[in-house]
């Protein structure tokens, strides 16, 4: 089994080299969750393997700018994306019961690992989706094995109160049970196709790569439209507050006015003492300011 270390150095390799061997190495361990993933989406099987090819023929035609640790939640919304494309075409139905589990419960399971933490997930992942031990979990996750067994019960009880949250009640054994009920093992025909990079590309495929295109359109053009409106909603009330502010801010800054003169009258010019205010002077021989005025003789 690989470990996490080994894993980024695959994806690594993949980018730089792009080969057919260097993608395999990076299928071979997420196969079976994007095909479980896929069953959980879509109720045929057939669909179910055209989907799980289309996430991965995506992956390989994807630029390199993902992370190892953000694959596997690139993996889940990519599946989605593509289950929904081909829901579209093929009309089939959208989940699939698994032993004696409610559809409801099988529904909301996918939903549910997203919002939990990425190490919750990744553990729960590890478990159920690729049948890892508690050492194996351990070493994939760089913790010894106690501490990954306390991290997956504790993954398994948040999820159950994420159940609990939305009206499901979910008993420990009945959430393992359903964890496990969720996990399908790829034929082992189709997983060596894909491995091999010989899966058939047919017109499903094909359909499903243009339906999931649309779809990440879509979902892209509403993030730019809520951003928009968002922006626009910030310059309004900034607008507001600046329109309820100005009555405040304006007889601070109104410039003072003067009377205009009569006609007839000369305006006398303020001298610099008058401009400047009066000067108090603390001498004794200070005077008071004489003021000239100037007489007409007859």
């Amino acid at each position: 089994m690989e470990t996490q270390a080994q894993q980024t150095d695959a994806i690594i390799v993949y980018w730089r080299t792009r080969s057919a061997s260097a993608l395999a190495n990076v299928v071979a361990p997420e196969l079976q969750f994007v095909y479980s993933l896929a069953r959980r989406q879509v109720a045929d099987e057939v669909v179910a393997e055209d989907v799980t090819t289309a996430v991965f023929q995506l992956l390989a035609h994807k630029p390199p700018n993902i992370r190892q640790d953000a694959l596997a939640e690139w993996l889940t919304q990519t599946t989605r994306i593509c289950a929904a494309a081909a829901r579209q075409v093929t009309f089939v139905s959208p989940g699939l019961t698994a032993g004696r589990i409610p559809n409801a419960y099988l529904a909301m399971l996918d939903v549910s690992l997203t919002r939990l933490k990425s190490r919750h997930r990744q553990a729960i992942c590890l478990r159920f989706f690729r049948g890892m031990g508690a050492v194996q979990i351990g070493r994939q996750m760089h913790i010894g094995e106690i501490p990954a067994r306390e991290l997956l019960a504790a993954a398994i009880d948040k999820l159950r109160h994420d159940y609990k949250r939305h009206g499901l009640k979910l008993s420990p054994a009945a959430a393992v049970e359903m964890l496990s009920a969720a996990a399908f093992v790829p034929p082992m025909i189709f997983a060596e196709r894909v491995l091999n990079g010989s899966a058939a590309r047919g017109r499903m495929v094909q359909q499903i790569l243009e339906g999931a295109l649309r779809i990440r359109n879509k979902q892209r053009a509403k993030i730019t439209a809520a951003i928009v409106m968002a922006m626009m909603m910030i310059g309004l009330a900034m607008v507001g507050l600046a329109r309820m502010a100005s009555p405040m801010i304006a007889p601070l800054t109104k410039p003072t006015t003067r009377q205009a003169p009569l006609p007839g009258i000369p305006v006398p010019r303020a001298t610099k003492s008058e401009s400047t205010g009066p000067q108090l002077s603390s001498g004794a021989n200070s005077t008071a300011p004489k003021i000239h005025a100037t007489t007409t003789g007859s």
